[in-house]
């Protein structure tokens, strides 16, 4: 995104974990480009793919209580073999949902006593797929 707006993203990336990254030349990128301009074409439609994901996704939590929203990611979770989860830290995850690790408790809590999900050794987990579908459809 900032090589083609020329913007500084609004976020500070910081890796709490040893991770491995591949770094691009700018340099390289922008002669490619220049070489194959049917390049751009793959780089516009995987940004607009994944700016329209995340508008949706903040649109969703703007809209939604935060048990709505955490009801919602179990599910989606649940139903996917993504590698992508939450964090296993209740302050990262309370971050994630834009709200305080006492807000998040308070509506975990809220699933967990309406029988929907439990806490497993891999962190919360769906017992009731139905019933939380049901929850989450009376929102929609």
């Amino acid at each position: 995104m900032e090589f083609f707006t020329q913007t500084a993203c609004q976020w500070n990336v910081v890796a709490d974990e040893h991770m491995q990254v591949d770094v691009i030349c700018i340099q390289n990128l922008a002669e490619a480009l220049h070489k194959k301009p049917e390049m751009m074409f793959f780089f516009a439609s995987a940004l607009a793919e994944d700016y329209q994901d995340s508008m949706g996704i903040y649109t969703h939590r703007l809209l939604h209580s935060i048990t709505y929203n955490i009801a919602y990611d179990l599910s989606v979770q649940s139903q996917t073999n993504t590698g992508l989860g939450g964090f296993d830290k209740v302050n990262q995850e309370a971050e994630r949902f834009g709200t305080s690790s006492r807000v998040y408790r308070r509506a975990v809590n809220d699933l967990l006593d309406k029988g929907f999900i439990q806490k497993g050794p891999r962190g919360l987990e769906v017992t009731d797929l139905r019933a939380l579908q049901a929850f989450i459809d009376a929102y929609d």
